[in-house]
């Protein structure tokens, strides 16, 4: 739930002539630990473009994988997961992300390796209440990496592999409320809200 009414959530999640609230959102919502930078190009369709970069995380003695992936957000009229399908966030990846295993001072790309995610945020209410309501669908692929003529077992890869998606669900989920949440309350209190 958002403390506010329809009409102030709805600015704080689509914006207003005058006020882009993408770029707000994408940060306000990033994974602990990761770093969000603006892409120095954006989407031919209009929507604004991020590089976000993962953590490291630590495969038990073997390196660490390091991730990054290239995000997008949009506002769009119609065809919302609300009730009334009307405007909404849209939100995506482009094309595969990189990731790396760093093991004895060296770096090792991922050979194949696609994560695809897309979901849509809107705010629902009725009049006073508000809410943010949205889904989000996130695909992982990949090939296990070589490190010369060896291969991680498969245990650890599999470990890896659960750890990445866990925290990319968890920054889908609960986290994402939260901040959300979080930064809505914020955002009243500043000019733009007033505007």
């Amino acid at each position: 739930p958002l403390q506010g009414d329809v009409e102030a959530a709805e600015r704080w999640l689509l914006g207003f002539e005058g006020y882009d609230s993408v770029d707000r959102l994408i940060r306000a919502a990033r994974p602990a630990g990761a770093e969000i930078l603006r892409a120095a190009d954006d989407r031919a369709d209009g929507g604004k473009a991020y590089e976000l970069r993962l953590p490291k995380i630590e495969l038990m003695g073997l390196g660490a994988v390091q991730a990054g992936l290239r995000m997008w957000g949009q506002t769009r009229d119609t065809g919302g997961p609300q009730a009334s399908e009307g405007a909404f966030l849209d939100i995506g990846s482009d094309g595969g992300p990189h990731a790396s295993l760093s093991a004895a001072g060296q770096e090792f790309q991922f050979p194949s390796f696609d994560l695809k995610v897309r979901g849509a945020l809107a705010v629902e209410g009725d009049g006073q209440r508000s809410r943010a309501v949205g889904w989000i669908s996130i695909e992982v692929k990949g090939e296990a990496p070589r490190i010369g003529f060896f291969e991680p077992p498969e245990p650890v890869l599999r470990a890896a592999a659960q750890e990445v998606c866990a925290q990319t669900v968890g920054f889908a989920t609960s986290k994402l409320t939260s901040d959300l949440a979080y930064d809505f309350r914020r955002w009243q209190s500043t000019a733009a809200a007033r505007a």
